[in-house]
């Protein structure tokens, strides 16, 4: 009798531990779908597509993208700066 219980429960902890490892699953699920990565440029087209960035910055960025150079202009001039650690001015 001894011997059947300890049976019994050691092929319910074996069957959790095998549902709870992804035992149950051979491979990835048919509603997952591979990974695509997007080149840059197809990103850029992207986000213009939706309106996330008006004709001119994707103008200027795509610019960037295909002949590594930018022109300036007036209008983005901005300076891309990364804050310094620690944050605050230096004494």
């Amino acid at each position: 009798m001894m011997i059947g219980m300890v049976l019994f429960w050691g092929v319910i902890l074996l069957g959790i531990a095998w549902f709870l490892w992804g035992g149950a699953r051979s491979g990835p699920a048919s509603s997952e779908r591979p990974v695509i990565e997007a080149s840059p440029l197809e990103i850029l087209e992207r986000r213009f597509a939706e309106g996330a960035i008006s004709a001119e910055d994707y103008q200027a960025r795509r610019d960037v993208l295909v002949n590594g150079t930018a022109e300036t202009n007036d209008v983005h001039n901005e300076t891309l700066t990364t804050p310094r650690a620690g944050g605050g001015s230096q004494s």
